[in-house]
């Protein structure tokens, strides 16, 4: 890589409020940030694989999805121990159902969601996407394009 090419820093953040700044003025025009966002809890999750999302929408101003979980999907004996979770998500098929369904709901400007850095083979099995030319993230749904700068 030349120093005078342009790179790009692909940040995985679980807020859209997390500030980045590129102090040193030399590299500022140099570096191409994307922000992907995971703003969808794990519980966010948890309600769209239970077809639950439009149900949740419906009180999301007055309750968390942790508490929604809870509260509204009582068979599933909600915590949060990670082991549970993994549990509940026992096919990388289940998450990526989720996964679509979530980013297909939750379309908010300017931000990506985990969709965007994945990839379904033919087969719909998960595969983690390769980098473009552009050195940026590729994805399932031909919008890879968005992730350009």
């Amino acid at each position: 890589m030349r120093y005078d090419d342009k790179i790009s820093v692909i940040r995985v953040l679980d807020r859209a409020n997390e500030n980045f700044e590129i102090r040193n003025a030399a590299y500022r025009d140099k570096i191409d940030v994307v922000n992907i966002v995971t703003s969808p809890e794990i519980e966010m999750l948890i309600i769209c694989s239970e077809n639950k999302y439009d149900e949740y929408c419906n009180v999301k101003s007055k309750t968390t999805p942790s508490v929604f979980c809870k509260h509204y999907l009582p068979e599933l004996k909600y915590n949060k121990k990670a082991q549970d979770i993994h549990n509940y998500f026992d096919t990388p098929e289940k998450l990526m159902r989720a996964i679509r369904l979530y980013h297909q709901k939750h379309q908010s400007k300017g931000q990506y969601t985990l969709l965007d850095l994945l990839k379904e083979t033919s087969g719909g099995s998960l595969q983690r996407s390769p980098p473009h030319a552009s050195g940026k993230s590729g994805c399932a749904d031909g919008s890879c394009g968005k992730l350009s700068g």
